[in-house]
């Protein structure tokens, strides 16, 4: 990254994610909206590393290569879950 690439890059983008979880079960309450939170954080920390993992794969595509690209990945996310769970098989 060249120097200043956070005050002069264009776009920027930002993403919040809220996550909320409410167990009401007495004795239990508080372990299991810590293990919640715990696993949403490590979920979201290797979406994120991902992403900047994959920048060349994205980095300088058109907003309708990018889109195409997105369904793709959707695609093959699909297909994997659905190999995992035993409703197809892989290719």
């Amino acid at each position: 990254l060249a120097a200043n690439w956070q005050r002069e890059s264009e776009p920027v983008m930002c993403a919040y994610k809220k996550v909320s979880c409410e167990i009401q079960i007495w004795g239990m309450q508080s372990k299991v909206e810590n293990f919640m939170h715990a696993y949403e954080l490590d979920l979201f920390h290797k979406a994120n590393r991902n992403t900047f993992c994959w920048i060349d794969e994205w980095h300088g595509l058109t907003m309708p290569e990018l889109r195409r690209f997105e369904s793709d990945v959707q695609k093959r996310i699909n297909l994997i879950t659905r190999v995992k769970q035993g409703k197809e098989q892989a290719a």
